[in-house]
């Protein structure tokens, strides 16, 4: 459900964000929850896919986000995780991240609000015995992060400065991961290694 006008007036940064990326969000939890992540194939494309979406957002933040509030890194655990695997780790960034710079709180609040997903994947692959690998996964930084930004992401949207920027942002990171969703399963070099 979106936040209507009067909403807004009364509404969050957090809740305008979740409310206008929504139906994008639902769409790719809709497309990676497809997989089994207690497969070891399945896992390697999820890890594969979060990488491909991953590094140009990393990259993009590098640049647009004011130090005090960079995110932490994530593709280190996840290649670490595919290394683990004996899975190929390519070493090239391929796309990037198109997002006003002036919204760089839509594009933290997107990567760090995927923490609270992983958290329940960890919780699933416990529960089924998995003994694959969970540095990414299982990583406390991204939920510190979130804890530490939020303070921001609760101030009222009426007077949040470049809103409409920070909504394309956060818009612009779900694009990112659905676009690398056919990159892992195309791109020769994100293939399970023989």
């Amino acid at each position: 459900m979106r936040v209507g006008t009067k909403d807004r007036s009364s509404a969050t940064i957090r809740e305008v964000l979740r409310s206008e990326t929504g139906q994008s969000h639902d769409l790719l939890d809709q497309s990676l929850g497809s997989l089994d992540l207690c497969e070891r194939g399945e896992y390697a494309l999820f890890l594969q896919t979060q990488l491909a979406a991953r590094r140009p957002i990393e990259a993009w933040c590098a640049v647009n986000v004011p130090n005090e509030f960079l995110p932490p890194l994530q593709s280190p655990l996840i290649e670490a995780d595919l290394r683990a695997m004996a899975s190929l780790v390519p070493e090239t960034v391929i796309g990037s991240l198109s997002a006003p710079p002036n919204g760089w709180l839509g594009v933290a609040w997107a990567v760090a609000g995927s923490s609270l997903g992983n958290r329940m994947m960890l919780k699933r692959l416990a529960s089924r015995g998995s003994d694959l690998p969970r540095s990414f996964l299982g990583d406390d930084a991204m939920p510190a992060y979130f804890a530490r930004i939020r303070p921001l992401l609760e101030r009222p949207a009426a007077v949040a400065e470049a809103l409409a920027e920070q909504v394309a942002a956060a818009g612009a990171v779900f694009g990112t991961f659905a676009s690398a969703i056919p990159r892992a399963i195309q791109e020769p070099e994100f293939e399970q290694a023989a």
